[in-house]
């Protein structure tokens, strides 16, 4: 049985309906008041962009760093970034930071940046306490001076060879 989509415009939604779901939206962490008074601020700047690109279409010019679109994010996972400003002027400006590793941002407005390091780290200790669990008491302590001293690789490697795992 075939599904069919149900499209709703947002146009159609009442004025009472869209506050009740922007509420709810907001209080599931799903975003925050911040992030919707940014955006409804940004509206203006959007417009008037969009007319100066408009018009210069029109004109036959080309629009050199026109703004795209703006694509459905989840507003979760990025925050808001303002609208594009026109150049004043030319400034000779750093090339931007290399971020590597990919950024997650909270509903709580914490962020953090999840690299290659932290995930093989997040792993280790993971093997770690798992592998640690199976020693039996009493022998832990020679394991986590190990640990201690040489690091957790080298804690979970003796605790592998001590297990017959590795």
């Amino acid at each position: 049985m075939a599904r069919t989509k149900v499209v709703t415009e947002l146009g159609q939604v009442a004025h009472e309906d869209m506050l009740y779901a922007v509420h709810c939206l907001i209080d599931a962490g799903k975003t925050t008041a911040r992030e919707i008074a940014q955006l409804a601020g940004d509206r203006g700047a959007r417009i008037e962009a969009l007319k100066a690109e408009l018009a210069a279409l029109e004109g036959g010019k080309a629009v050199a760093g026109a703004p795209a679109a703006p694509r459905a994010k989840r507003a979760y996972h990025r925050k808001a970034k303002p609208a594009p400003r026109a150049a004043t002027k030319a400034v000779a400006s750093k090339p931007p930071k290399q971020r590597l590793g990919r950024k997650i941002v909270r509903s709580d407005g914490r962020s953090f940046t999840v690299t290659a390091a932290v995930v093989e780290s997040r792993r280790l200790q993971g093997q770690y306490i798992g592998n640690l669990r199976k020693i039996p008491e009493r022998e832990r302590d020679r394991y986590r001076a190990v640990v201690k001293s040489k690091g957790v690789a080298a804690g979970v490697a003796a605790i592998k060879k001590r297990l017959g795992i590795a």
